[in-house]
């Protein structure tokens, strides 16, 4: 293989191996499906179930805990 190509390989590997850090390819079990009085469960299974337990947390820790916030403010509302 040329240099190019050994470049090319190792990007794409350090790249897989980043993706593989922030998502959970078998999904965090921790993670359920929010509930807040004044709002219709079939509302988060819609809004959450294309990402919750797919990212890693760990990862997005201030932003859960943005939408969480803004839910408690919108089920207050």
């Amino acid at each position: 293989m040329d240099e190019a190509n050994i470049l090319l390989v190792n990007e794409c590997e350090s790249i897989s191996h980043r993706i593989c850090e922030l998502i959970s390819l078998d999904g965090e079990k921790d993670q359920k499906t929010s509930s807040y009085p004044n709002i219709p469960n079939d509302f988060f299974e819609e809004m959450e179930s294309s990402w919750k337990n797919r990212v890693k947390k760990i990862h997005l820790k201030e932003s859960y805990e943005e939408v969480d916030k803004a839910v408690e403010a919108l089920s207050l509302a």
